[in-house]
């Protein structure tokens, strides 16, 4: 069944899991919807600055690096 709204993905209540879920069917991320991600998983993880944007490839991580 094709949804006819787009889910929105919400910091406060979705974790990483049902976040990735809702934008699954999407060919292509906004730089929003990477910013909501990243926050979910600096929250949940408690990661230094840059680290989760390391993650998808969005930026660099300089900081703190051995």
């Amino acid at each position: 069944m094709i949804s006819l709204f787009k889910e929105k993905i919400s910091v406060r209540s979705d974790d990483l899991q049902s976040a990735i879920a809702k934008k699954s069917s999407n060919t292509s991320l906004s730089n929003k919807t990477l910013d909501k991600l990243e926050s979910i998983i600096n929250a949940k993880y408690n990661f230094n600055n840059g680290e989760a944007k390391l993650i998808f490839g969005s930026d660099l991580c300089i900081s703190d690096v051995n």
